[in-house]
């Protein structure tokens, strides 16, 4: 581990406590910094700037939503899509191939949370 990976932790742990209680500000606030952070680490802390980068696509998701319906459905797959992050913190997992996979589903999920609440005029 580098020096900066417990720093990078910390953020991520902090954008999911954020999660956790819904503050979808604190966690793009979070999730910006982690993808900062990275800067100051070394060559291979520069794959942690991929889970900072979903973490704020999901955020600003959840900020954007207006409907409480869709965010009830795509909330669960968000949670899943943390739980994985999580998962690569602690297991030192290939961030890159993993995370673009569950970041798929959690994609397809919304895309069609969206498309359905449009079809049926939520």
């Amino acid at each position: 581990m580098t020096a900066i990976y417990d720093v990078l932790r910390q953020d991520f742990a902090a954008a999911k406590a954020a999660f956790g209680n819904s503050d979808f500000h604190d966690m793009n606030i979070c999730a910006n910094r982690l993808m900062s952070n990275v800067v100051f680490g070394e060559e291979s802390d520069k794959k942690y700037m991929v889970p900072g980068y979903f973490l704020r696509i999901v955020a600003n998701d959840f900020l954007a939503l207006q409907d409480e319906a869709v965010s009830k459905t795509i909330r669960p797959v968000a949670e899943y899509f943390v739980t994985a992050i999580d998962r690569g913190f602690k297991e030192d997992v290939r961030f890159d191939s993993y995370l673009e996979w569950v970041f798929r589903l959690y994609r397809k999920k919304t895309r069609t949370s969206y498309e359905c609440s449009r079809k049926e005029g939520i």
